[in-house]
């Protein structure tokens, strides 16, 4: 049967079959969880999927907050899933239900934070099957800004300019807390030379055109290399920084 909560947000457009992947893979408490996929009536599979957080817990009859709290965390998981697999077709908010009414749909303010720690009344979820990565990273991005920072920029369109500053964030954040983390520098400073050259990246390029002095002769990384690079870097990042499981407490907040 659907489960019954408060606060129910409905989703529209993105991968489906993603959904159906990871839907039910945990538990309905902590920062994020969602539902759907199947229609009981008719005893089949269908397209609809809704989630719910334990953020929304103190929110007492403001709609407005809740569209914003909802707007946040669908952003959180857009971009959680981005880092993990290639993910072009954003999932969207298709409605904010409040005891199975809707809401008056409210637009997404540009300001956005970290979520913060859950509230006292939550408590944590956990997380079930290859999918829990995605919760995780989700969750991590919820409390903490190193994570907040990747996470919302993987939510960007992929491009050289995206990536290069996901390269910049990554490393400033190994720099200011003491981390080593494994890196293919050969790569590395492939998508380096191919983010910054318009011979190379053209109009995507993160500088416009420049008569080049001399011939490049490293060859440059294609979008989909560069993706599946930076993609891992960041994981690894991460799992440096909060250990294998991704919930452990960093030595350095």
């Amino acid at each position: 049967m659907r489960p019954k909560h408060e606060w129910e947000v409905q989703l529209a457009g993105g991968d489906a079959m993603l959904l159906h992947d990871i839907a039910s893979h945990n538990e309905n408490t902590g920062h994020f969880w969602i539902w759907g996929g199947v229609d009981h009536h008719l005893d089949c599979q269908n397209d609809h999927f809704s989630f719910s957080s334990a953020y929304f817990h103190d929110i007492d009859g403001d709609d407005d907050l809740a569209w914003q709290v909802a707007h946040e965390l669908l952003s959180l998981f857009n971009g959680a899933v981005s880092m993990i697999v290639p993910h072009k077709h954003r999932f969207r908010l298709l409605a904010v239900l409040k005891n199975g009414y809707n809401t008056s749909h409210v637009e997404k303010r540009h300001a956005s934070a970290v979520l913060g720690y859950l509230p006292p009344s939550a408590t944590r979820g956990k997380d079930y099957g290859d999918s829990s990565i995605i919760f995780s990273i989700q969750a991590l991005a919820c409390e903490h800004q190193d994570a907040y920072h990747l996470v919302k920029l993987f939510e960007q369109d992929g491009g050289w300019v995206s990536y290069y500053k996901i390269l910049e964030t990554i490393e400033s954040y190994i720099t200011k807390y003491g981390l080593t983390v494994p890196v293919d520098e050969k790569i590395k400073k492939r998508l380096e030379l191919t983010a910054n050259n318009f011979s190379l990246s053209g109009f995507d390029s993160r500088h416009g055109f420049k008569q080049l002095v001399k011939e490049i002769k490293t060859p440059p990384l294609t979008i989909s290399e560069a993706y599946h690079f930076i993609s891992r870097y960041a994981q690894q990042y991460l799992l440096r920084r909060y250990g294998k499981s991704l919930k452990e407490k960093p030595a350095i907040p």
